[in-house]
């Protein structure tokens, strides 16, 4: 099972990363990739999501698309590490 454990601390530079990765991911896709992860992943990525996307991404996964066989799930988390992991090596914005 994928995990992101790397990015349970709470830093800024993780966070950009996650938010990186998030604005790259379809919603059905995360969604897919929620299926079977463990709660502390899950956290990760809700707390760099708006209201409004975590209330949309839940309304999915009580869907159809919530209901992803494992091997659909860990290949959408497999994709979304690779973008996380792509969104991390970028140089942090300015602020």
């Amino acid at each position: 099972m994928t995990r992101f454990d790397e990015y349970l601390e709470i830093s800024f530079a993780h966070d950009v990363a996650v938010q990186r990765a998030l604005v790259e991911t379809e919603e059905e896709e995360l969604a897919r990739a929620f299926v079977g992860l463990d709660e502390a992943s899950r956290a990760i990525f809700l707390r760099n999501m708006s209201e409004a996307g975590r209330a949309s991404l839940m309304a999915a996964l009580a869907g159809p698309t919530g209901a992803a066989g494992a091997e659909e799930a860990e290949a959408a988390r497999g994709a979304l590490a690779k973008r996380l992991a792509a969104a991390a090596k970028l140089p942090l914005p300015r602020i």
